[in-house]
């Protein structure tokens, strides 16, 4: 009988599945800061178009300026201004998110940092754009009043659907990055690897 090489493929299958894994991550890291971002966007140029004056969205305009008028100068550019500064750290979080899982030299306490500031996202965010959302369509359906004051019933669906899709998006995001994080701790050095493949190759 011909003695050839033999190659057991368990160690090749196993960084098969392990790169498939790292891929999968990668895309859905990738996919979750896009959708984070768009809704970050939906969100902001609201506050944006509010800022520079315009009436978008609002069907009433004369209580609309009366409840500016009630509001302190700097209240006014905080309520504004302040969500818009606060939607561009988002979005750099988002980046960050993403950078870190597909590949980008991060220490691995950074990435645990941005992991602990996604999950605080999903807690400001989540609950807000559920509970928002909830309000909305309940006097819809017959559940509570409707009292939506001088914004267009719109405006409410878009800012609290905004929210719902970015507390989603920083735990999908972050639970990508966590995942790839403990393969990489989990996966042998490059060396080991590389023996351990020659090692399944017996004659």
């Amino acid at each position: 009988m011909d003695r050839g090489i033999v190659v057991t493929r368990t160690g090749a299958g196993r960084l098969a599945g392990d790169g498939v894994d790292e891929a999968r991550a990668r895309t859905t890291a990738a996919r979750a800061a896009m959708a984070g971002c768009a809704g970050l966007l939906g969100y902001g140029w609201l506050k944006v178009a509010w800022g520079l004056g315009s009436t978008v969205g609002v069907r009433d305009v004369m209580a609309w300026n009366a409840r500016i008028s009630e509001l302190a100068g700097w209240q006014w550019f905080l309520a504004m201004w302040g969500t818009v500064l606060l939607d561009v750290v988002a979005a750099a979080m988002f980046v960050a998110l993403a950078a870190s899982t597909v590949g980008s030299p991060t220490p691995a306490s950074h990435r645990r940092l941005l992991r602990a500031l996604a999950w605080l996202g999903v807690l400001l965010t989540g609950p807000v754009g559920v509970i928002g959302l909830a309000s909305v369509v309940g006097p819809v359906v017959g559940f509570g009043s409707n009292d939506e004051g001088p914004l267009a019933t719109w405006v409410f669906v878009l800012v609290y659907g905004s929210l719902c899709v970015i507390g989603v998006s920083f735990a999908v995001a972050a639970r990508a990055n966590a995942r790839l994080d403990r393969k990489r701790r989990s996966a042998p050095p490059c060396a080991t690897a590389a023996d351990e493949s020659r090692g399944n190759v017996t004659r």
